[in-house]
């Protein structure tokens, strides 16, 4: 925190720094004396004189009265970032798939999926096994299935952005009526 603060205090130093340095560097027919005798060649009108009190008025206590606001929200959030972790429980997080039970389709079995997603290029530029370029990362899901899981077809709508509207399909294992691991086929 005192990090941030110093590094305000840095910034508004070196802000005046450079506006005191730019004002001596000008020449003297841009001063504002010049600019106001310009204007208003006798003495400023009374409206005038009330307008840039308000204004500086307001510049002071904008900054004095929203400046704290900044810096209470600042320490706020930062101490509730460091809280929050100790809040939530121990453990790794559970996985999120795109299959649910909603939309499971079929009870499949291994040979079926490898019939099913056999892939036939005529220009040769895909390997004709299930999955295609993907297969090996078939064999590791099918590698991982124990006696008794069920391999699952699914559809389900994609979530993300401009293809939101397309369907995910793949196949899913579920291990004692729980999805623990999903393959996508065609993500849309």
């Amino acid at each position: 925190m005192s990090a941030w603060i110093l590094g305000y205090i840095a910034l508004g130093v070196g802000l005046l720094l450079v506006i005191r340095w730019a004002e001596r560097r000008l020449p003297d027919e841009f001063s504002e004396e010049f600019i106001h005798f310009t204007l208003y060649p006798g003495e400023k009108p009374a409206q005038v004189r009330i307008l840039e009190a308000l204004v500086t008025l307001s510049e002071v206590l904008g900054i004095v009265l929203y400046l704290p606001w900044i810096l209470v929200w600042s320490v706020y959030k930062n101490w509730k970032a460091r809280r929050a972790p100790r809040n939530e429980s121990i453990g790794p997080p559970e996985p999120r798939f795109r299959a649910t039970p909603d939309n499971l389709a079929d009870l499949v079995t291994v040979e079926e999926v490898e019939r099913r997603e056999c892939i036939d290029d005529p220009l040769g530029a895909v390997p004709p096994l299930p999955f295609g370029h993907l297969h090996k990362t078939w064999e590791r899901f099918r590698a991982d299935l124990l006696p008794g899981d069920e391999l699952w077809s699914f559809a389900s709508p994609s979530e993300k952005g401009q293809w939101r509207f397309r369907t995910v399909r793949g196949y899913a294992v579920r291990r004692e009526g729980v999805i623990v691991a999903e393959m996508v086929a065609d993500g849309g």
